[in-house]
């Protein structure tokens, strides 16, 4: 694991000094149970910063994602019309048309939160849903032939379908899909 913080964020006591930390470890959790098939981007390194502002709201009461997601220059609304892009680092480059397409994984982020959402439709609780989602969901593609396969397999539709439901989405949905602030990392990895 490399883990480089910046010698600004420890001199200004910033936050993300300790939330980096979270990010990168959850990184060493999915590849212990996916056996290194770490795809998509939008899940893998969605799920990390969603862990890693989950641990900051939980431990240090500062709700980052939430700032990260109004930032229009962190991501492009490519995650509503082309979700395909966030599959990996080679599609989503640093810049688009539209400007930053996924900087610091706030688009990522936004599309994993929309899956945590379409999921509770279906009656499972948020603990349950975030469950599949950082840990089923990589237990199953260590087994499946490819990410596509173990998707459909731990969240019963295909990935084509949830990028539809992408278009339903907006940046005015953000605050209805954040995570419960009452929700507790320790109830999700019990």
């Amino acid at each position: 694991m490399v883990l480089e913080i910046p010698e600004q964020e420890l001199r200004s006591r910033h936050l993300h000094r300790y939330s980096v930390i979270v990010h990168e470890y959850f990184h060493i959790y999915q590849i212990g149970l996916s056996r290194e098939r770490m795809q998509p981007k939008w899940l893998v390194e969605g799920g990390a910063k969603v862990i890693e502002e989950m641990f900051a709201q939980q431990y240090y009461g500062r709700n980052l994602l939430r700032n990260d997601l109004n930032r229009r220059e962190l991501w492009s609304d490519e995650v509503f019309t082309d979700p395909w892009m966030f599959e990996s680092n080679a599609t989503s480059p640093a810049q688009s048309e539209n400007g930053a397409v996924d900087e610091n994984y706030a688009g990522s982020a936004f599309m994993l939160l929309a899956l945590v959402n379409e999921l509770q439709w279906n009656t499972i609780s948020e603990v349950e849903v975030f469950r599949l989602v950082f840990r089923d969901f990589c237990i199953a593609n260590s087994s499946e032939t490819n990410w596509k396969a173990a998707f459909e397999k731990t969240f019963g539709m295909r990935v084509e379908e949830f990028y539809i439901l992408m278009s339903d989405y907006s940046r005015r949905d953000i605050r209805e899909i954040l995570p419960s602030s009452s929700l507790k990392l320790e109830d999700i990895f019990r």
